[in-house]
């Protein structure tokens, strides 16, 4: 039986990745699940869940009530939607460059470097956003730096409104996914040789095109098998 599990190179693959897999069906799947078999269901007067199958709470998101129209659901999502979509282009613009200088530095400069992106990941997500609401808030340190700051000593300052609104929720967002954007992004520009962009450059292609050109190069060497 032994080596037959040697000779069988699915069987091997499929128990490498059964940890990982059980670990997504309980911790992902199944919530997702129970999350979707519960919103087409209804609450009782104590509130408790009762399975039986209605369309009423998507008609309530949408914004149909039975007391009449009522958006503020809706209102809430496409908030959420327009919210989503600023986190994702801002934090595309602002780690794509710090990810390609991370993949051109030196190799020596470039683990510290890493090691300073993932420094904020060690600290609970929880804890690092108390810490922006701490800088953030009325009373927060922002606003007590700025009152202490020669320019604002000599004039009126009337402390900054900025906490709660949806521009330090947006500031919390970018602050938390851009690490995540990092590091993909530089795993992919790794494996671009340096010296296709000056075999590019010397063939006359514009900066978008050697940029197109290295970016299917390198996701073509990224899904073709090794060669010997």
């Amino acid at each position: 039986m032994i080596q037959r599990f040697r000779e069988n190179r699915r069987l091997q693959g499929f128990l490498l990745i059964l940890p990982t897999l059980l670990v997504m069906v309980v911790m992902l799947i199944i919530p997702l699940t129970l999350t979707v078999v519960t919103s087409f269901g209804q609450r009782d007067a104590d509130g408790n869940v009762i399975y039986t199958f209605t369309l009423e709470n998507y008609w309530r998101l949408i914004g149909f009530t039975e007391q009449g129209w009522d958006d503020l659901y809706l209102r809430i999502l496409l908030r959420s939607l327009w919210l989503a979509l600023q986190t994702t282009v801002i934090v595309i613009a602002m780690a794509y460059p710090l990810a390609y200088f991370i993949a051109r530095a030196p190799e020596k400069r470039r683990n510290s470097l890493l090691f300073l992106v993932l420094i904020p990941l060690w600290t609970n997500f929880i804890i690092r956003i108390y810490a922006w609401v701490m800088i953030l808030r009325t009373q927060g340190v922002l606003n007590a730096g700025s009152v202490a700051s020669p320019v604002c000593s000599s004039i009126p300052f009337q402390p900054l409104d900025l906490y709660p609104s949806q521009g330090p929720v947006l500031m919390g967002m970018v602050y938390e996914f851009l690490p995540f954007m990092i590091l993909p992004i530089f795993t992919s520009l790794e494996k671009i040789e340096p010296s296709l962009y000056e075999a590019a450059a010397d063939l006359g292609a514009n900066a978008f095109r050697t940029f197109c050109a290295g970016s299917r190069r390198s996701r073509c060497r990224a899904s073709s098998p090794a060669r010997s």
